[in-house]
C-alpha cells in the first residue's frame, strides 16, 4: 500500500493508482435461498416459463406483468412431481459435524442429540416455498417475460429488483448526498471499509 501513489480528482477526491475504481457506495450482494437456487439449476423455472409461453399467446407489457396467485399455483402444480432436492447450510454443517465426530470417535456419544437436532433442522419444501415466495416469483417473472419480450424485457424486469439501481435512484433523488459524494465531503464506503478491516486477522 505504501507504494501506491495518491492522485486528486478535479473535485479534490483522493484516488490511488493500481487499485482500480472503488464504488462510492457498497451494496451487499444478494444471496438467493437454497430452494430458489435449486429451482433455477434444475431448470424448473426455465421449463415452466417455456410451458407457460406455449399455453398463453400474450401477456401484459414487461413493465406491468406480474406473477398472480393463479400463475404461482400453476407453478406449484408443475413442480409437484419434479426433483429439486437441496440442502440448507445448517444441514450441510450438521453433516460435517457428524463426519468429524465419527473420525474422532465421538459420534456414538452424541448420536441421540444429533438425531434430535437433525430432525428439527430438516427443511420442509412446502414451508420454504412459502418463506421465499416473493424471491421465487421474481425469478418466474423474469423468465416468463423473457419468453415474450426477450432480453430487453428481462433487463427491464430485472431493474425493478436490482439493489444497485434502487440505491442509485435514491442517491440521484437526494441532491445533498449526490453533491456530497461528488465533492468528497460524503464517503459512504468508509463504514464498509472500517468493518472489513476490523475482521482482518
Amino acid at each position: 500500500d505504501s507504494l501506491k501513489v495518491a492522485f486528486k480528482t478535479k473535485k479534490g477526491r483522493t484516488v490511488y493508482d493500481g487499485g482500480g475504481i472503488e464504488p462510492d457506495i457498497y451494496i451487499e450482494p444478494y444471496l438467493y435461498s437454497n430452494i430458489t437456487i435449486s429451482l433455477i439449476t434444475k431448470y424448473l423455472i426455465f421449463d415452466f416459463a417455456t410451458k407457460f409461453r406455449s399455453q398463453h399467446p400474450s401477456i401484459a407489457s414487461a413493465k406491468t406483468f406480474t406473477i398472480t396467485d393463479d400463475i404461482f399455483n400453476e407453478f406449484l402444480s408443475f413442480i409437484l412431481d419434479k426433483d429439486y432436492d437441496y440442502s440448507t447450510k445448517s444441514e450441510q454443517s450438521l453433516e460435517e459435524l457428524k463426519e468429524i465426530t465419527e473420525k474422532e470417535k465421538y459420534y456414538n456419544d452424541i448420536k441421540v442429540e444429533y438425531d434430535a437436532l437433525k430432525s428439527k433442522m430438516m427443511h420442509n419444501k412446502k414451508a420454504d416455498i412459502e418463506k421465499f415466495k416473493e424471491e421465487i416469483k421474481s425469478q418466474l417473472r423474469e423468465e416468463i417475460v423473457s419468453r415474450y419480450y426477450y432480453q430487453k424485457g428481462r433487463l427491464e424486469v430485472s431493474f425493478y429488483n436490482d439493489q444497485e439501481v434502487k440505491k442509485a435512484l435514491e442517491i440521484f433523488n437526494d441532491s445533498a448526498t449526490y453533491k456530497g459524494i461528488l465533492d468528497g465531503s460524503i464517503t459512504l464506503n468508509k463504514e464498509k471499509k472500517a468493518s472489513d478491516d476490523s475482521h482482518k486477522p
